[in-house]
């Protein structure tokens, strides 16, 4: 899937024209690097400082939650639909990393650190509608907004249902059991068999972690205050490489592409929505007359960073994290 992206990212860059493209990418210098790599790493130290609020009753240090949460990133790049990938292995990396912390107290941060980040999501799902109908939206954009908030609308009430119907986290933790069982990984089907001995407990431990996090006010208004924070630093970074284009593009217009392309990943069957996020993002700017050209080469600038960069910072996380499992074994 991730060769079927690359193909479809090469697909767009064919038609839209490489020689236009090119001729927009030589804008690209170094200053701007700079700054745009500052912002790549901001964000994803905000991801995780995030996190660690989620985690504030715990002695978790700040250090195993960054590098843990960079794999995060990785690993969600690398998976199809954003989230199913990079979310299950902070969990279970998370207590490895950290004794201060069990699996049950784990997973429950996690999911609760996936509310706060889709939360937000929601919000500015509605103000991409509101400005949608004040600047007059296209008819394919607000058909692909509607759909894009019925997606993050069932995101957002499945993980509510986690909190109030105990029943359907004890259904979620023993589908989890039972899949891990049928994986052909010998280390996943011991954990699985481990926890399947002991589902009660898990299942309480569990449920009395996402109370106590889902119930702090503190937990939930920071957590949501750097979601909002965070989404509004992306749409201020494809605002800069516009303006370094010499584009002047408006920030609604930006705002509502940039919340379609964001929930498009949640769904995306490709690794990170490789190919389909450049696609996707090029067509919507081209609906309010940008040229395709331009549009793409803001695009893989931004994903230069967002996604290739992020990937990078994350592979380095992971493998300083091996690393250190090595030596304590070694040792």
């Amino acid at each position: 899937m991730f060769l079927a992206g690359v193909l479809i990212m090469a697909g767009v860059f064919v038609y839209v024209g490489p020689e236009d493209i090119l001729r927009d990418l030589l804008k690209f210098n170094f200053r701007y690097f700079v700054l745009l790599l500052g912002i790549q790493v901001l964000t994803m130290v905000l991801w995780a400082v995030k996190w660690r609020l989620v985690l504030r009753h715990t002695k978790v240090s700040f250090k195993s939650v960054l590098t843990v949460s960079f794999a995060g990133y990785l690993a969600n790049n690398l998976t199809p639909v954003y989230m199913m990938g990079g979310e299950p292995l902070m969990a279970y990396l998370l207590p490895k990393v950290d004794r201060h912390i069990n699996v049950e107290k784990s997973a429950a941060s996690v999911i609760v650190n996936t509310f706060l980040t889709v939360f937000p999501v929601f919000g500015l799902i509605l103000l991409a509608v509101v400005l949608g109908f004040r600047y007059d939206i296209p008819l394919q954009l607000s058909a692909v907004l509607f759909v894009a908030g019925c997606v993050v609308a069932l995101v957002f009430f499945a993980v509510l249902l986690l909190f109030f119907k105990q029943e359907y986290s004890r259904k979620l933790i023993t589908f989890t059991i039972g899949l891990a069982k049928r994986m052909p990984v010998a280390f996943l089907r011991e954990h699985a068999l481990d926890a399947e001995e002991r589902v009660e407990g898990v299942i309480a431990g569990f449920n009395k972690a996402m109370r106590k996090t889902m119930t702090d006010k503190g937990i939930l208004v920071s957590g949501i205050s750097i979601s909002t924070l965070i989404w509004a630093v992306y749409v201020g970074q494809t605002y800069v490489i516009f303006r370094m284009l010499g584009v002047e593009v408006p920030l609604e217009t930006i705002l509502i592409v940039k919340v379609v392309s964001l929930v498009t990943s949640f769904i995306s069957i490709t690794p990170g929505a490789i190919g389909i996020f450049e696609g996707l993002t090029t067509w919507l700017f081209s609906l309010y007359r940008i040229a395709s050209s331009t549009a793409l080469a803001a695009v893989l600038i931004e994903r230069l960073f967002s996604f290739w960069i992020g990937n990078l910072i994350g592979f380095l996380a992971i493998a300083y994290l091996g690393a250190g499992y090595l030596l304590k074994k070694a040792v």
